[in-house]
């Protein structure tokens, strides 16, 4: 784990959470595993503030998670909600000069730089989560912008932005 610095704060910021365990975000920044939520200074910690956002509804979180707007926020919402969001990375892919599809195939506007996350999660009550929900699998398409790491819009629901085959593809 490195240390980066914004906003004058020092944040851990994992490039990279990878393992067999679930990390778990919560309704607040101080129960949840991650402590760069809204600092988007790494790929994960796009993926993580895009978790929290949804988990607590939080719109100004989510404009942060999209790139929209400067993070961190000034104050982080208080969700009401005793739902706990697990998940883990299961495969990473940095895209290069020589992975990047060229645009007569590139139907996920991936660009040179971009990373795609693939997680496993799970939505669990009172206690975190220890193993995957079924269907739980989700694609990230983090790219770095002019407030850091963002989730990229990409219409990937449900393809491996991970494997070369589905990112390659002539079908559309």
């Amino acid at each position: 784990m490195t240390n980066a610095v914004q906003a004058e704060e020092v944040v851990p910021s994992p490039l990279l959470d990878f393992g067999p365990h679930f990390r778990q975000t919560t309704n607040t920044n101080e129960t949840s595993d991650s402590k760069c939520i809204g600092h988007m200074i790494s790929p994960m910690c796009a993926v993580e503030t895009y978790e929290a956002a949804r988990l607590r509804d939080d719109e100004e979180l989510m404009a942060i998670a999209r790139g929209q707007k400067p993070g961190p926020p000034k104050t982080f919402k208080k969700s009401k909600r005793t739902a706990i969001t697990g998940y883990r990375v299961i495969a990473v892919r940095y895209f290069s000069d020589f992975t990047t599809p060229p645009p007569d195939v590139n139907r996920f506007n991936i660009q040179v730089g971009d990373v795609v996350i693939r997680v496993e999660s799970n939505v669990c009550t009172y206690e975190p989560c220890t193993r995957p929900g079924t269907n739980s699998t989700y694609d990230y398409l983090l790219r770095k912008g002019e407030f850091g790491w963002f989730v990229a819009p990409s219409g990937s629901y449900r393809y491996d932005l991970t494997n070369l085959d589905d990112v390659w593809s002539r079908n559309r």
